[in-house]
């Protein structure tokens, strides 16, 4: 499993835990990845010179927290305002197929 990188692509550590829990899952997959298959994509995204890793900054506790309270986050919405709020503080789109992402304001989805 290759991702094909031809720009900059911003990956947070969030989306890597994801891509675990849902490719090792027997529950989920089925056929889960072993930790070292899952390991291995994981290992290749992070060795491409056009992946970054995403981490908060200064400005991010105040993005997430307006989008929160302009989109009524609560329970489980919380992983995609983080991952709205990263975005935005980044000046970057979102690579999305779950269109819950457009009630956040100001985050730029990227068509896939």
């Amino acid at each position: 499993m290759k991702l094909a990188v031809e720009e900059l692509t911003g990956i947070p550590w969030h989306s890597f835990f994801t891509f675990l829990r849902i490719t090792t899952s027997p529950g989920i997959m089925q056929r889960p990845l072993r930790l070292s298959e899952a390991s291995e994509v994981i290992t290749g995204w992070l060795e491409n010179p056009l992946v970054v890793v995403p981490v908060p900054g200064r400005r991010f506790w105040k993005v997430l927290e307006s989008l929160a309270v302009d989109s009524g986050t609560q329970g489980r919405g919380w992983s995609d305002a983080y991952l709205a709020a990263l975005a935005i503080e980044h000046g970057a789109g979102l690579a999305t197929f779950d269109r819950d992402f457009r009630k956040y304001r100001g985050l730029r989805l990227v068509e896939l």
